[in-house]
């Protein structure tokens, strides 16, 4: 299971995202925030039937 809010949502207030990760209008991510998102999704998930899952 993906749970991008737990990756974004700042542990300190939870009802807003990690100040790290804020765009600036308390409701997008910026760049660092959606690196973070892509970092959390496991390589394997998309791996298929012909290929080999990576790292």
């Amino acid at each position: 299971m993906l749970d991008f809010d737990r990756v974004a949502r700042d542990p300190a207030a939870p009802g807003q995202l990690r100040p790290a990760y804020d765009a600036g209008d308390h409701l997008h991510l910026n760049l660092a925030g959606y690196r973070e998102l892509r970092s959390s999704v496991p390589f394997g998930l998309f791996a298929t039937a012909d290929a080999p899952p990576r790292g």
